[in-house]
């Protein structure tokens, strides 16, 4: 039976992918490394952003948790639950006490309450262009160098998805489409996000 680590490092060698690559705005390359070695025991959230650049699903690897770790990803569920149901009081809510609990040095985590915050100042009025600051800003926190023209090549969790999806929302909003062709890159993008956000069970 295969660690979690040769698991990564196996399906990593199968797309060709180094750790440079996979560990960016995740964790450090030697500490990727030392996951895949099985001298570091890493967090369920960085298990499922590894997975998740992977293109797996990644439930099937994260079934054990912290007690820290299981209130957080129940929270990141109400969150996200509340906003798509537009139970925006409550989403505000659930956010807030993410915010006092989770910890602050966890870039997935930090830049998954900066996408909320900027779903709530959307819900307020701000700008798209305070809007479209907010998004970039969280984007970096993980993904500091994305190649739109490239989209394709990138390796992205969900909520990098998100992001960039609501990216080019608002650029496109702003009615900035000479920054990028984004046109005609949105629509290879929606090709990757079904298969990011709705994983095929292997």
């Amino acid at each position: 039976m295969l660690t979690i680590g040769e698991l990564i490092k196996n399906e990593r060698f199968k797309q060709e992918v180094s750790q440079e690559k996979l560990s960016e705005g995740i964790c450090t390359p030697s500490y990727l490394s030392r996951i895949e070695s099985g001298s570091s025991n890493p967090s369920n959230e960085v298990i499922e952003r590894l997975m998740q650049r992977l293109g797996k699903n990644v439930s099937r690897y994260t079934n054990y948790k912290t007690r820290l770790e299981f209130e957080i990803d129940n929270l990141k569920y109400s969150v996200r639950r509340y906003y798509a149901i537009k139970e925006f009081d409550k989403h505000k809510e659930a956010l807030d006490k993410l915010k006092k609990m989770a910890l602050p040095k966890e870039p997935a985590i930090k830049q998954f309450i900066m996408l909320h915050h900027s779903f709530i100042q959307r819900i307020n009025g701000a700008n798209e262009s305070q809007l479209l600051h907010n998004f970039e800003r969280a984007l970096a926190l993980t993904k500091s160098n994305i190649d739109i023209e490239n989209l394709q090549d990138e390796l992205l969790t969900q909520d990098e998805v998100v992001l960039i999806n609501n990216i080019a929302i608002n650029i496109k909003r702003k009615g900035d489409i000479d920054k990028c062709n984004w046109q005609v890159e949105l629509e290879k993008f929606w090709q990757l996000i079904f298969p990011i956000l709705f994983p095929v069970k292997t």
